[in-house]
């Protein structure tokens, strides 16, 4: 069945075009003005997807539609379609909640890809939205959505493959929404491979037989005849000791295993995924891991970004985590504004794990506010004045460069963003915390 998209736009030019190049991938409905708009959305079994919103609409003054649009139906992608350029009216136009925009100038180079990648974050969005339990949450920005989506397309066409990351960056959240969607008759088995004493490793990863050494009184199967039919998640990779790496290649390689005391070869078939935050090749250079393994496991790779990279991704983060351990401890902590700017400006360096624990003692110590204040003046204090002078300098660049390429490219956000090697939404955010004018 077809994706339903919403137009809303009272001018049939607009239309046309819109119409010209959605209407055999997409279901079009119209709408004119804010009532239609409305109307449109409350049809009994009527599904919206899309909303591709012009900004003068005959009803709605400024950005009163897209507010009244994300305060009731948050759910819907909202997409401005329009004839204005200005770089600050699409900043302002974004900071009210729309999702996109594209120009009608440039409808039929981007519209398509725009469209089609909002549906599909709107899908991955709400895929575990059923499930508030669920440790699965992928935030809704372009970068996130596209390496999941990649990760998903190589476990989907049987790819093993390394994730590269820093600590604290959600590797595991990877492999169990890859898991969940594989929907695989086995297991999910999570390794950790620096955390096995090196005198069990054996045993615990290939298992053994009885009597086969002192203590082994009956039959055990280790964790790689677990995984069969399933996951095997090898995570911190760099840490195995070099002793077992050979033997793990080979059981690898050959989808057999042997137990610890039996010559009796075991078949294995499982989807491979392995972590690090580790920089494999310099640990291939220090003889702490095989060349062999390392080519193996690394071909190909996934790189999970840090929230450093992409802070606008903070309070969505937040949110959900206010929202899951509220449920868990029965509080009702709510964030205020300044609290979510405060945390988005803090150093995470341990990641979206750091924040998470930060917000499960917060709401864990609601409603003692003196307890907060104290944690976050720790939290924001912590090297505070060592990094400010540094992270002024970087923004000071960032925001030297971003103006630079909007200069050359008179103003296109889409030809800058390519040129700086940015998203167009990320750069759009970078517009405007850094706070980018430019002349109307």
């Amino acid at each position: 069945m077809k994706k339903k998209i919403l137009i809303v736009d009272d001018e049939d030019d607009s239309i046309f075009i819109a119409e010209n190049l959605l209407e055999k991938r997409f279901a079009l409905l119209r709408a004119r003005n804010k009532k239609d708009c409305i109307a449109r959305l409350n049809e009994s079994g009527v599904i919206i997807d899309l909303i591709l919103l012009d900004l003068n609409i005959p009803d709605a003054k400024g950005f009163e539609m897209i507010e009244f649009l994300k305060k009731n139906y948050a759910e819907i992608p909202v997409v401005i379609f329009t004839y204005i350029t200005d770089i600050q009216t699409v900043v302002e136009a974004m900071k009210v909640g729309a999702d996109d925009y594209v120009t009608k100038e440039k409808a039929a180079k981007l519209l398509i890809s725009i469209v089609e990648k909002h549906i599909m974050r709107k899908k991955v969005k709400n895929e575990f939205s059923d499930n508030e339990s669920s440790d699965i949450f992928i935030p809704d920005h372009p970068e996130y959505i596209k390496v999941f989506d990649i990760a998903l397309s190589f476990a989907q066409n049987g790819l093993d493959f390394l994730i590269q990351a820093d600590t604290g960056t959600g590797k595991s959240v990877m492999v169990q929404y890859i898991y969940k969607k594989l929907a695989l008759k086995g297991p999910l088995v999570d390794i950790n491979c620096g955390s096995i004493p090196e005198h069990l490793a054996e045993s615990e990863l290939f298992g053994h037989s009885q009597g086969s050494f002192t203590g082994a009184n009956k039959n055990r199967v280790g964790k790689f005849e677990l995984a069969h039919d399933g996951i095997l998640f090898l995570d911190e990779i760099g840490n195995m000791p070099i002793t077992l790496q050979q033997k793990i290649l080979k059981a690898i390689e050959e989808k057999k295993i042997s137990r610890v005391g039996s010559n009796k070869e075991i078949n294995i078939n499982f989807l491979l995924i392995s972590a690090t935050n580790k920089d494999l090749h310099k640990e291939v250079e220090n003889q702490a891991l095989r060349k062999d393994l390392y080519y193996r496991i690394s071909t190909p790779t996934i790189t999970l970004p840090a929230l450093e990279d992409y802070p606008e991704v903070i309070p969505d983060f937040i949110n959900f985590f206010i929202k899951k351990y509220n449920k868990e401890m029965d509080k009702k902590f709510k964030p205020a504004k300044k609290f979510i700017a405060d945390m988005q400006a803090g150093v995470w360096e341990g990641n979206i794990r750091d924040l998470q624990k930060t917000i499960k003692i917060i709401v864990a110590c609601h409603p003692d506010q003196s307890y907060m204040d104290s944690l976050l003046c720790k939290k924001y204090s912590r090297n505070k004045n060592e990094k400010s002078n540094f992270w002024r300098s970087v923004n000071q660049f960032k925001k030297g460069k971003i103006i630079q390429a909007l200069d050359y490219y008179k103003g296109n956000v889409t030809k800058a963003a390519d040129f700086l090697g940015l998203n167009r939404t990320t750069l759009i955010y970078q517009i405007s915390v850094l706070g980018i004018k430019q002349d109307k």
